[in-house]
């Protein structure tokens, strides 16, 4: 059987988790059907990533993600030339990224393309424009990975300011969670060290005052859960594996300060328990809460959105939709 020409498939490589996200192009190639979504817990940062290396054992669960990604891509027909892989901040500050990528390339025949900070915070703003309106007015986006993170500054029809930091989830749960649950010191000295790290974030504020707040990825995903079931919304936001129905959400500024408190003052067992937590998300949210507070107290708004589209969506409308439309 040939393969389905109109089927394409797009992989994001992160540094805690593989997503393998497969789409069919609808007539005039101006929207997608989603076939099927995946993701993995693979947590390739672990162990190495303050060393700048990619361990035997993430690269035992990196070929066994692959082994069932690859499986999946022939079930669907996918053509090998129409899967767009993306790996970031584990692999482009890993000295071995480059020779892992090789090996999944060599094994499995799919060419890992290991973007730069800039490309990947492109693709973020790409997807995010697709799922929230932004219209005129300016917005921050921000994007919490396990190895960066990308922020941008922009409107419906450009971007103002991008950049990507190496200070993702797995960074600072290794540099500041030394104790479960966190201790207000480490706290201090976490929100001491972002006003450094982010320093150009603080000096284009001054330049520019959004209007909107808009997160991505997985942290922004589990408030939202954590967020749905403290409210008893009648709305489902949320399916049963952590991933949004509706494209963005919006969060009161309020409500997220109570999820914060509960998280801060939890261990991992007691996070565990909290309705709307994932397992793989259960220590890293400590950190990733932190990191969105400090945010929030930078920008003047009441309310901020989750977007369900992130770097793999941007990466479908700009690699698939643009080259076919």
């Amino acid at each position: 059987m040939l393969p389905t020409p109109n089927r394409y498939a797009v992989l994001d490589l992160g540094t805690n988790i593989f997503h393998l996200l497969i789409v069919e192009l609808e007539e005039g190639a101006e929207a997608f059907k989603t076939l099927y979504k995946e993701k993995i817990s693979v947590k390739i940062g672990k162990g190495g990533i303050s060393q700048g290396i990619i361990n035997e054992e993430a690269q035992k669960r990196i070929m066994q993600a692959f082994h069932r990604f690859a499986s999946t891509l022939q079930s669907y027909e996918v053509p090998s030339h129409k899967i767009y892989a993306t790996a970031t901040s584990a692999f482009r500050s890993a000295k071995n990224g480059h020779e892992i990528a090789f090996r999944i390339y060599q094994n499995f025949g799919i060419q890992i393309s290991i973007i730069k900070g800039t490309e990947e915070a492109q693709y973020i703003y790409e997807g995010i424009r697709q799922a929230v309106s932004l219209k005129d007015k300016t917005a921050l986006i921000m994007d919490i990975g396990g190895g960066s993170v990308e922020l941008i500054l922009g409107n419906a029809t450009k971007i103002f300011w991008k950049q990507s930091f190496e200070i993702g989830g797995q960074r600072l749960l290794d540099q500041f969670m030394r104790t479960d649950p966190i201790s207000q010191l480490d706290l201090q000295r976490m929100e001491l060290y972002l006003e450094t790290a982010l320093l150009e974030l603080t000096q284009i504020l001054f330049r520019h005052t959004p209007q909107m707040l808009i997160g991505s990825a997985g942290a922004f995903e589990t408030v939202v859960a954590m967020a749905q079931y403290r409210q008893e919304q009648r709305i489902t936001l949320v399916d049963e594996h952590g991933e949004m129905i509706e494209k963005s959400v919006r969060i009161d500024k309020d409500d997220f300060y109570k999820l914060y408190q509960q998280i801060i003052m939890s261990n991992h067992e007691q996070r565990k328990a909290i309705e709307g937590m994932l397992d793989i998300r259960a220590d890293m949210i400590v950190v990733a809460m932190a990191l969105i507070k400090f945010v929030l107290e930078k920008v003047n708004v009441q309310h901020f959105f989750a977007s369900a589209y992130s770097l793999k969506e941007g990466v479908l409308f700009n690699k698939i939709l643009q080259i076919e439309g």
